[in-house]
């Protein structure tokens, strides 16, 4: 047990260091409301943009002999450990915490802490098509240039066009491979607006043969877009087992499903399990093209023979695509 009045100590100079709000990315804010004394546990709550829910971040106050984020580094001191607490919190508010956060419905907040959370699946990435309730929204011949993209790569647009089109459209997310050169697109996740705070989960679609735990992330992270705008329920008629892991659950009228966006009813170790066991199945997902846009092995001695098959892969792998 930490002294009471050291606890004290930190919990004050804690409250120093997050005042008012902590910058995530261009949207949505977090924005800090206070530190509560949780025993030998910090909580720094807060709350993310237009989503209603309360949060409460855990920072333990015993563990201060290394960077609170970056575990690897010592620090010499209380000063240095909490200078790696702001930072560390940056960092994680910056790049998807709220998402990937392992939650659990702690009195009247929502915890979100480190361990266990959502997978990552790192031969794919994620990406908005039009991050339109951000001021870098896409002009519409963009959007066009993206979509024929898409298209090219065999995923039907027209769905998400006409939301667009029609003022509807809440988020739009796709899913590109990991490769070099840059994709091929492999998927994409509609949600549309159905009245205050309501929305619906039209559209998951991916390429075929693509692992089905790209649509699983496609569906989870595109509701996670949707509650970022405030949207606290979505619904779906769309028939992928898979969503129950997402945190859909069978709505009262028999026909749809029903996401409520605080996420408790999500599973990331089941999502966790899904990904090994399509990992487990050695598939070359994730794994560089060549120009024709065929996998090259990884293997120095593979690429050689590759290359004297006639085939070139020379460049380095992509971390951006459209």
């Amino acid at each position: 047990m930490i002294d009471p009045a050291e606890r004290k100590r930190l919990i004050a100079e804690l409250g120093e260091l997050f005042p008012s709000e902590v910058e995530g990315s261009d949207h949505p804010e977090w924005s800090t409301e206070e530190v509560r004394d949780n025993g030998d546990v910090a909580v720094l709550m807060g709350r993310f943009g237009r989503d209603p829910h309360l949060y409460g971040i855990p920072i333990d106050l015993t563990d201060r002999r290394h960077e609170f984020y970056y575990t690897d580094y010592p620090v010499e001191g209380d000063e240095e450990w909490l200078d790696s607490v702001g930072v560390g919190l940056m960092v994680m508010l910056g790049t998807g915490f709220r998402a990937c956060a392992r939650r659990r419905k702690v009195d009247d907040y929502i915890e979100l802490s480190q361990e266990g959370g959502w997978p990552v699946d790192e031969r794919f990435y994620l990406q908005d098509a039009d991050p339109g309730f951000t001021r870098s929204g896409r002009r519409p011949h963009e959007i066009e240039r993206l979509a024929q993209k898409l298209r090219e790569d065999g995923l039907d647009t027209a769905l998400a066009l006409e939301r667009r089109s029609q003022g509807r459209l809440v988020h739009w997310l796709l899913a590109y491979e990991n490769t070099a050169p840059s994709g091929p697109w492999v998927g994409q996740a509609v949600i549309s607006a159905a009245g205050p705070h309501r929305a619906v989960l039209e559209q998951v679609e991916t390429a075929p043969g693509v692992p089905v735990t790209v649509r699983l992330d496609l569906a989870y992270f595109v509701s996670h877009a949707a509650a970022e705008r405030g949207i606290r329920t979505i619904t779906t008629t769309l028939p992928d087992s898979e969503l129950n892991v997402a945190g859909f659950e069978p709505a009262e009228d028999g026909h749809r499903r029903v996401l409520d966006t605080s996420f408790l009813a999500a599973e990331p170790d089941e999502a966790r399990a899904l990904l090994e066991a399509d990992l487990a199945r050695g598939e070359a997902w994730g794994q560089d093209r060549d120009l024709a846009g065929h996998h090259v092995p990884r293997s120095r001695l593979g690429r050689l023979l590759h290359r004297l098959r006639g085939a070139r892969s020379d460049k380095p792998p992509n971390l951006h695509a459209g």
